[in-house]
């Protein structure tokens, strides 16, 4: 038990210190950290709820679908409860005299249990529990998105800022309820050859010393290797399946490669519009 715990909190800890060492060098900062939160954002949150949210959806209805609606409710009575807590201990109170107190209201009571606890629970729990947290995570972002920002801004009234991992949770709660999901092939639940993989080699080509060359040769290059990694797979596996395979693998190969090329109409014009900006 104990080494599972060890191992989760042990890669947490290196996940942040190696971010902390990487962006403390200026010019990494610089150039890295506005794509970098934008691509965690953008893309890595929410293809987590789109690929997640629907595994344990039968588990969870089975077990009790009020339990959705309870951990919904528990988000949004503890940051209520937190935010209480914060206004009394620095308006009523002497302990958190301070210049910044709507900072420090916001600190007490916008924590971080939208997304810290689910790598941890992952581990553990089932993924039932899993599909409970994503709802007390659809309100903690509908809350943070709405009251949190019109709080820390100073207005008087809820102004609701629609975002990518909101959008995402959303999606995969659909794909969840109308049992969508099994349509998918299961190679591109989760793109990774179609973003991340090739917006990996797009920040890596960055510091690739091209110093020297002729003219437009060092673009090329760049561009070469990001399409190269970002183009969907070979029309040739399908031939390979055909002649070579089953007719199950003729028709998810044919449906993982329908799927992926569509996709490619959005990848890949963004990443040529993006390797020209950057490069």
């Amino acid at each position: 038990m104990l080494q599972p715990i060890f191992l989760v909190v042990l890669r947490l800890f290196g996940l942040t210190l190696a971010g902390y060492l990487l962006f403390s060098i200026p010019l990494l900062r610089r150039r890295l950290l506005d794509p970098f939160v934008f691509v965690v954002l953008n893309v890595l949150f929410p293809l987590y709820f789109v690929h997640n949210f629907p595994a344990g959806w039968d588990a969870a209805v089975a077990v009790g679908w009020q339990w959705m609606v309870v951990f919904f409710a528990a988000c949004i009575v503890l940051m209520g409860f937190q935010m209480m807590l914060g206004r009394f201990l620095v308006h009523r109170t002497r302990l958190l005299q301070t210049e910044h107190p709507r900072e420090l209201v916001s600190l007490f009571a916008v924590h971080n249990a939208g997304y810290l606890p689910l790598p941890i629970l992952s581990v553990f729990a089932p993924q039932s529990l899993m599909v409970y947290m994503f709802f007390f995570v659809l309100a903690f972002n509908l809350i943070f998105w709405t009251v949190a920002v019109s709080y820390m801004s100073g207005r008087g009234r809820l102004v609701f800022r629609l975002n990518v991992p909101i959008v995402g949770i959303f999606v995969g709660l659909l794909l969840a309820v109308f049992h969508l999901y099994r349509f998918v092939p299961s190679i591109i639940r989760l793109p990774i050859k179609l973003l991340i993989f090739p917006a990996l080699f797009m920040i890596a080509m960055i510091f690739v010393p091209l110093r020297g060359l002729p003219p437009g040769l060092a673009f090329g290059i760049r561009l070469g290797v990001v399409l190269q990694a970002a183009v969907p797979p070979a029309t040739n596996l399908m031939i390979v399946a055909k002649a070579f395979g089953t007719e199950k693998q003729v028709h998810y190969t044919g449906s993982g490669i329908i799927v992926t090329y569509l996709s490619s109409l959005v990848t890949l014009p963004l990443f040529l519009f993006l390797s020209t900006l950057l490069y």
